[in-house]
């Protein structure tokens, strides 16, 4: 669904600004906006105590800088976006 802007220049409306999507975000039952994965940049194995060694992985997402890419768990990634295949 496309919808038009009015921008007030004064006492000109102009009607020339388009939005960038015309498509929200996913959004949760509780409408809080559900991250989209853009890349993974990098992983790493690391370790928690004396236990096993956890693997992580670097997780660029949409509309973020490089700089702002988290650090998320391997296995409990794969397992909230089974359809991404790096």
């Amino acid at each position: 669904m496309m919808f038009s802007m009015l921008v007030c220049y004064g006492n000109i409306w102009d009607r020339s600004i388009t939005p960038l999507s015309s498509q929200l975000p996913p959004l949760t039952n509780d409408s809080s906006i559900i991250p989209q994965l853009a890349s993974i940049l990098a992983r790493r194995e690391i370790q928690k105590g004396k236990y096993h060694p956890k693997a992580e992985v670097l997780m660029k997402w949409v509309g973020a800088l490089d700089e702002d890419a988290t650090w998320e768990n391997e296995w409990r990634f794969f397992k909230s976006y089974p359809h991404f295949h790096p």
